[in-house]
């Protein structure tokens, strides 16, 4: 369950990372290996092509324990990350909860609701579910590899300390 915080202040995930990058099979690793000191925190913002994002990272010594964000797309989505890593630092949940209106033919436009849950046991998916209105679905392998690209993003940002810029995005960090 995420933090009463969190759950306040809902926003948006998909889109976050291009669904045609290939991931690097380190891509979920989270240690750090200069600049932080925990127990601690970090603070940042991400911004991307189509969102923008402000996230927390929780230290346990010289590693990411657990990364939250809330994220803003430009078609109004709103959505709410919490990323959790195992005692080497490995991804090991993923919760997401996402509220976006749809616009149909009636002029009220619709909300969604979208519930996306992740685990992982030494790298490989054990679990994965996808609830849109309470209504269970077909989670896409897009989905999963967009959400992985993401925090491996959001992890490089809380590593480095500082300004990370790159042709898809750029994250400022705050201590």
């Amino acid at each position: 369950m995420l933090a009463a915080p969190l759950v306040a202040a809902l926003v948006a995930v998909s889109g976050c990372a291009d669904r045609s990058k290939s991931l690097a099979v380190d891509s979920t690793r989270a240690a750090i290996t200069i600049g932080l000191k925990g127990p601690g925190t970090r603070d940042g913002v991400w911004t991307g092509a189509d969102a923008h994002s402000s996230w927390h990272a929780i230290l346990d010594g010289p590693r990411i324990a657990q990364l939250d964000e809330i994220a803003l797309f430009t078609d109004g989505t709103r959505a709410m990350r919490q990323f959790q890593f195992d005692n080497v630092g490995v991804l090991s949940k993923l919760h997401e909860e996402r509220v976006q209106l749809m616009y149909g033919a009636t002029a009220a436009p619709d909300t969604v609701h979208t519930v996306i849950e992740l685990e992982w046991v030494q790298d490989s998916l054990t679990r994965s579910t996808k609830r849109v209105n309470g209504t269970d679905k077909m989670l896409q392998l897009y989905e999963i590899d967009n959400l992985r690209v993401h925090v491996d993003e959001l992890v490089r940002a809380a590593r480095a300390g500082s300004i990370l810029n790159t042709k898809t995005n750029k994250s400022t960090t705050a201590h």
